[in-house]
C-alpha cells in the first residue's frame, strides 16, 4: 500500500534517543546544544497533550542560515513517529529525504532487533553531511548511503524499489509548500510500499 495520508493512532515508538552529533560548526550550517530549564513551581505547560512533553534537559539544534531546521526534542522526534513505525514494520530498504540531526536513521538502525537492511538518505546541503553525516556513517558503516541532492531534483532508477520513502527536507511542517508534496509523492508512489512527509498531519493523532 502506497500512503500520503497518517492513519490516526495513539501508537508511539518505544524507543527514544537523543542525539549523539557533537556540536560545530561548517559554512552556514551549526549544530549547537540548547537546554530546556524546568517550569517555575505551580506553572503548567502550555500543552497537556500525551505527546508534549516538556523534559527539562540539554538538547541538541540544527541551524541552516540562523534558521532552526531540526531539534532532537521529545516532541519533535514524536513526530516522525509514522517513518520509525512504517520502518520498524517493513523493513528492509528505506530512503528519507533530508538527513537534520539523524533522529530517523539512529531510530530505525540503532536497535539490535531492527530489520532496516539499509537506508538511503537525501541530502542536499555539504555542510549538514559534513557536521551529521559523517558521524552516523562510522556508526553504520554500509547499512547507511548519504547522497548529496536536492530532494526535488534527486531522480531514482526506475528500476529501483523501498520499502518505505519518508520526506523531511522542511523547517517547518505547518509551512510545507502543497506543490513539493505532489512532486515527492508522484516521484516515488511506484516505487515504495509505503511512503509519508513531515507535515502538519505529523502532529495529529
Amino acid at each position: 500500500m502506497v500512503a500520503s495520508h497518517l492513519e490516526h493512532s495513539e501508537y508511539v515508538p518505544d524507543q527514544y534517543y537523543k542525539c549523539s552529533i557533537p556540536v560545530g560548526m561548517s559554512g552556514d550550517c551549526e549544530v549547537r546544544k540548547f537546554e530546556v530549564k524546568p517550569l517555575p513551581c505551580g506553572v503548567e505547560p502550555e500543552s497537556l497533550d500525551n505527546w508534549a512533553r516538556r523534559r527539562p534537559g540539554e538538547y541538541t539544534v540544527l541551524l541552516v542560515n540562523g534558521q532552526r531546521m531540526m531539534t532532537d526534542l521529545y516532541e519533535e522526534w514524536w513526530s516522525q513517529r509514522w517513518a520509525i513505525r512504517k520502518g520498524l514494520e517493513y523493513g528492509g530498504h528505506i530512503l528519507i529525504t533530508g538527513l537534520g540531526l539523524g533522529l530517523i536513521v539512529d531510530s530505525l538502525l540503532r536497535p539490535v532487533e531492527s530489520s532496516v537492511r539499509k537506508i538511503t538518505v537525501i541530502e542536499k546541503s555539504r555542510d549538514v553531511i559534513e557536521l551529521v553525516g559523517r558521524h552516523l556513517l562510522i556508526r553504520y558503516g554500509d547499512r547507511l548511503e548519504i547522497i548529496e541532492t536536492d530532494a526535488l531534483d534527486f531522480q531514482p532508477p526506475a528500476s529501483k524499489r523501498y520499502s518505505v520513502v519518508w520526506h523531511d527536507i522542511w523547517p517547518n511542517p505547518l509551512t510545507v509548500p502543497p506543490e513539493e508534496v505532489k512532486i515527492l509523492f508522484g516521484r516515488f508512489q511506484n516505487l515504495c510500499s509505503w511512503q509519508g512527509f513531515w507535515n502538519r498531519e505529523s502532529y495529529e493523532k
